[in-house]
C-alpha cells in the first residue's frame, strides 16, 4: 500500500478505535507539508500547542489545506505519548475572522469543536457528548493554543 493511501486508512481507524492504539501514528511532517505557503493563504494554518502545558485535555493540533479543504489534526493527553485522535475536514473560511467548525464521531463519544483566532491565539470551544452509556456527564471545555513547533 502506498504511503499517501495509507495515511487515511490510519486515521479512520484512529478515529474509530478511538487513540490508543494508534499513537505514533503520524508525524508533522506527513500530516500538511507545504504549512508555510498554505498558511499565507488560511491564517488557520499551522502547528498549536496548548497555552497550559499542564492540561489534561487537547495538548496540540495541526491546520492544513489539501484540495481545497481545512485538515485538523488533534491529540490529546495520554501517557507516556499523547493520543493522536485522527484528523476531519472544514470548510476553508472565507476571512481571517471566520471560525471553523469540526466535528468528531468516535465509538464512545461526538465532540463538537468551533476554532476562532483572536490576537495570536487560536481558541477552542467544544462539547462532548459521550454515547457509550458509561455514565460520563457530557462536559463543555474552552482551550487556548499558541503557534509552536511540535514532532
Amino acid at each position: 500500500m502506498q504511503k499517501s493511501t495509507l495515511l487515511p486508512t490510519v486515521c479512520l481507524l484512529a478515529l474509530l478505535c478511538g487513540c490508543a492504539s494508534t499513537q505514533r501514528v503520524t508525524r508533522w511532517a506527513n500530516v500538511v507539508p507545504t504549512a508555510t505557503r498554505q498558511q499565507q493563504v488560511n491564517p488557520f494554518v499551522g502547528k498549536w500547542v496548548n497555552a497550559d502545558p499542564e492540561t489534561r485535555g487537547i495538548t496540540k493540533l495541526a491546520v492544513g489545506i489539501v484540495d481545497h479543504k481545512i485538515v485538523v489534526h488533534m491529540w490529546g493527553k495520554c501517557h507516556p505519548r499523547d493520543c493522536y485522535w485522527g484528523s476531519v475536514t472544514a470548510a476553508v473560511p472565507q476571512n481571517s475572522t471566520d471560525r471553523l467548525q469540526v466535528t468528531w464521531i468516535s465509538t464512545f463519544k461526538n465532540e463538537f469543536q468551533t476554532l476562532t483566532l483572536t490576537d495570536q491565539r487560536l481558541t477552542l470551544q467544544g462539547k462532548c457528548f459521550y454515547t457509550d452509556d458509561s455514565g460520563r456527564h457530557d462536559r463543555e471545555y474552552l482551550e487556548q493554543f499558541v503557534r509552536g513547533d511540535f514532532e
